[in-house]
């Protein structure tokens, strides 16, 4: 494999992390991702569209 394959990976992710975040208008960051997971239910009924948006993007930037 070879070394810029998995860094494409690591970019693509925070990539789709990003995108998860900037459409639940969320604060950047580590704890405000872990929180959003952390309690998913209670927060706004698009979570799961943004969650789908942020891995497609995450996926389609590695294919």
């Amino acid at each position: 494999m070879k070394f810029h394959t998995p860094l494409i990976g690591a970019f693509a992710l925070m990539n789709g992390i990003v995108f998860y975040m900037f459409l639940l208008h969320l604060p950047f960051g580590s704890e405000a991702f872990l929180l959003s997971l952390a309690h998913w239910s209670k927060l706004s009924p698009f979570i799961e569209l943004a969650a789908s948006l942020g891995a497609v993007t995450a996926i389609a930037g590695v294919a």
